[in-house]
């Protein structure tokens, strides 16, 4: 009959395991450092029974987490991609309404081109008649003539044009900073 020893209490061999555990493989995933090639630490809990990750250990971004906080990044992603997409799709519309207004004015032998108050009177119908009214009733009467009215009368696919260019220099990233480091 062979006699076992007796265990050591549970605190002792905490102690003993991060006494007899190489650095390397006390130190946390993503922090660079990785344990020798051939074994693999065990998940073990801490000596209260909390996961090791759940103890206060500051947890490390991987690369592929999106860094919201550092100068440079901006903290909107989404808005950055609606912006591009409506640009993109607005600088096609101007384009597709360049070719139209070209071929239009070579048919009919003079310069023709599709004001941007026909273009929402197209899209929006009698509500696009509101308009008017609104603007003079709750914003100020001097507005609609000299401001609004002239912008309808604009060519719409360079405003469509336009309006694209600024929403895609809106969604592009911001530069980064130089000298600092962003942790990628």
């Amino acid at each position: 009959m062979r006699l076992r020893a007796a265990r050591p209490p549970r605190e002792t061999q905490a102690q003993a395991r991060r006494e007899t555990t190489p650095v390397a493989e006390r130190l946390p995933r993503g922090s660079g450092v990785s344990p020798p090639a051939g074994r693999r630490k065990p998940f073990r809990a801490r000596e209260d029974g909390t996961p090791a990750r759940a103890c206060g250990r500051k947890r490390l971004r991987s690369a592929a987490a999106p860094l919201t906080s550092a100068p440079g990044n901006s903290s909107q992603p989404m808005f950055r991609f609606l912006a591009r997409t409506l640009g993109l799709l607005l600088i096609a519309a101007g384009f597709v309404g360049l070719v139209i207004d070209g071929t239009r004015s070579i048919a009919n032998s003079g310069v023709m081109f599709t004001p941007l108050g026909e273009v929402a009177y197209r899209m929006f119908g009698e509500r696009y008649l509101l308009l008017q009214p609104a603007i003079e009733r709750h914003v100020h009467p001097a507005l609609w003539d000299p401001v609004v009215l002239n912008l309808t009368l604009l060519p719409a696919s360079v405003v469509g044009f336009f309006l694209g260019v600024l929403l895609l220099w809106l969604g592009q990233k911001r530069p980064e900073p130089i000298g600092f480091a962003t942790g990628r």
